[in-house]
């Protein structure tokens, strides 16, 4: 049987140490940058305090990283929406991680889904979304998030319809754009144009947070339908598509809302 030497399992057993404490002094100082990240932002909540790139010390996505995370746990505790300062903590986090990572996309999707919409604020996140174009000139999502604002916030179908059409035209753009353009131009039910709009959101992302959102949205919309649909085909329809997003008719007996 082959035995190592003890002068290999000293030099294995240094290397060890060596890497342990690397990593140990490692995960202090990020822990350390974390920590400095996150009190400087929550010391300075109502002044516009945007870090800039040269207050992260060069951990530009580092930075943003900790501060996404930050703003998951914000936004996910209901106690923080009833607050007078939540509308104005959700910009900050949002315009402070553009600005240390421009190119991290799932901000500007949370610029329109929870500053525009959970805040009622769809300029503000229009404004966000335009500096993403800036940052990213030829991503199809900044002007199709553009029009998602534009038609479930800003309530203005026509513009929309242009920021679809803008979309549809650049590189890997789905097919889906150009039809969806036309149909938020055109003089039809609101409801239809709505669940169109989020099962794109939906399909738009893998980021699990939006897709939750767009879910339960989807299944609110096709409850109502279902509750009120004029026909029994249309009520089957309903049925099938809340079968898809995973709920059961016999569920809507019991429940009036779904915010799961």
């Amino acid at each position: 049987m082959f035995q190592f030497s003890p002068s290999l399992l000293l030099k294995i057993g240094s290397i060890g140490l060596l890497c342990f404490a690397t990593y140990q002094a490692r995960a202090s100082l990020l822990q350390s940058h974390r920590n400095d990240l996150i009190s400087n932002f929550s010391q300075k909540p109502m002044v516009g305090f945007c870090p800039s790139k040269s207050c992260a010390l060069g951990f530009e996505q580092l930075s943003a990283d900790l501060l996404w995370i930050d703003f998951i746990q914000y936004i996910g505790d209901p106690e923080n929406s009833h607050q007078s300062s939540y509308s104005r903590q959700v910009e900050q986090y949002l315009e402070s991680i553009s600005i240390l990572d421009p190119k991290f996309i799932p901000v500007y999707y949370f610029a329109v889904l929870t500053l525009g919409g959970e805040c009622h604020q769809p300029a503000l996140a229009e404004k966000l979304v335009k500096e993403g174009q800036i940052a990213n000139p030829l991503d199809w999502k900044l002007q199709f998030l553009a029009g998602v604002n534009r038609y479930l916030y800003a309530h203005d179908p026509l513009t929309a319809s242009t920021f679809y059409r803008r979309a549809s035209t650049m590189s890997g753009a789905p097919q889906w754009l150009k039809g969806q353009s036309e149909i938020l131009a055109k003089d039809i039910p609101g409801s239809i144009k709505q669940t169109n709009v989020w099962t794109q959101v939906l399909n738009s992302t893998d980021d699990a947070v939006v897709k939750q959102t767009a879910r339960v949205q989807l299944i609110n919309l096709w409850v109502k339908v279902y509750r009120e649909a004029p026909s029994e085909n249309i009520r089957a329809r309903a049925a099938s598509q809340l079968s898809t997003l995973g709920v059961k008719v016999e569920d809507l007996k019991s429940r009036s809302k779904f915010d799961f």
